[in-house]
This record gives structure tokens, sequence and C-alpha cells, in this order.
């Protein structure tokens, strides 16, 4: 209530607010059902909001994602989802733990359905981005930036550009990586994903 029709200023303390109260896992479950989710997707959507509450919506939902069972949101809601995470992954201002939660939120949305996957990767520069915070100095960016573009698998636009075969060097790099990074590197083989990817290079 205090969102709808506020000024730019309440809006980014409604932003902030939530996004504080999403720290609290437990209560991340009420905030999908009570509409915080709703009014979060809305402001990080909004063309009149300020780029600091932009960041602190989406972060918001990404944070709420990380823990939330897609399956419990409506279609409508996981879709309206994406743009605001995706444009975080984009935003350089933005810092690593943000980009990690609107990883992992991505993450767990594209393990939903095809009709995620699409969303996803039709936004412009999507695939890109990820592969992009795959090279972040931050350990856990780039495992979590693997995990998605392995969730990814297997939409033709994520194998269309991992067939590259400089785009495949980086992921079997990745894959044998294990003695450095164990996990990133079993995110990179996951087998029921990438035996779409064997074909002659």
């Amino acid at each position: 209530m205090l969102a709808d029709g506020a000024s730019e200023s309440t809006q980014l303390q409604v932003a902030m607010a939530l996004r504080q109260i999403a720290v609290e896992v437990p209560v991340r479950g009420s905030m999908v059902q009570h509409g915080a989710f709703r009014v979060c997707s809305d402001l990080a959507s909004s063309p009149k909001a300020s780029v600091k509450c932009v960041r602190e919506a989406a972060w918001c939902l990404g944070k709420i994602l990380v823990t939330t069972n897609p399956n419990v949101l409506t279609e409508a809601q996981r879709l309206d989802a994406i743009p605001p995470l995706m444009r975080l992954l984009k935003d350089h201002h933005a810092d690593e733990l943000m980009h990690f939660e609107a990883l992992l939120g991505l993450t767990n949305l594209a393990s939903v359905d095809d009709a995620t996957k699409n969303r996803i990767t039709s936004e412009k520069g999507g695939v890109r981005a990820l592969e992009y915070l795959q090279f972040s100095d931050h350990e856990l960016v780039r495992r979590a930036a693997t995990e998605c573009m392995t969730n990814l698998l297997p939409h033709p636009k994520v194998v269309e550009h991992l067939r590259d075969p400089e785009k495949i060097k980086l992921w079997v790099g990745f894959s044998e990586d294990y003695e450095v990074d164990f996990p990133t590197a079993r995110a990179a083989r996951s087998e029921e994903h990438t035996s779409e990817l064997q074909s002659p290079l």
C-alpha cells in the first residue's frame, strides 16, 4: 500500500525494508503469500523508480527465490521476476553478493520448465551476462553462474552458445579444475545436460 503511487524516496525505503526483511529465511514464504514479492517485482520494473530502488527490489527478489520452491509461484510471478534479475546481473555497480543471490534465484527458476528457460535466454545479452560472471574474481559468483548456465541446458540458445570452440574450452576448463574448485567443476560436468553439447567442433 505504501509503494502504490509513492514518491521516489518512499519507493526506495519500501524496497530497502523488504530486502532487509528477506534476509530472514523463514519469512520469505510469507513475503510471497502476502504480496511483498509482487511489490518488489513491480518496483524493480518501474520506469519511475530510482536506480537504487530498482537494484534493491531486484536483490530482494533474488533473496526470496534462493530458498523458495519456484513451483509454488504462479507462472506470471516466475516470468515477471526474470527481467529484473537479469538487469541486476548486468549492473556493474551492483556488488558481488547481489550478483550471487540473483544468480541463485535464476538458477532456481531455470529448473522449472521451458517457459522460464525461454524467458531467461530471450533477455537481450542474457546468456552473455551469465558467461561474463563466470569470469568473476569471486569463486561463489563463478560457481553460481556456471550452475545457472547448466540449468538452462538443453535450451537451443545455450547449446548454440556453448558449441563455439572457444566457449567449450572454458567449459572444459571449469570441469577439469576439480582439484581447485570441486563444486564448480561438478556444476560444469552435469551429465544430465552436457550430453547435449556433444558434437564435432
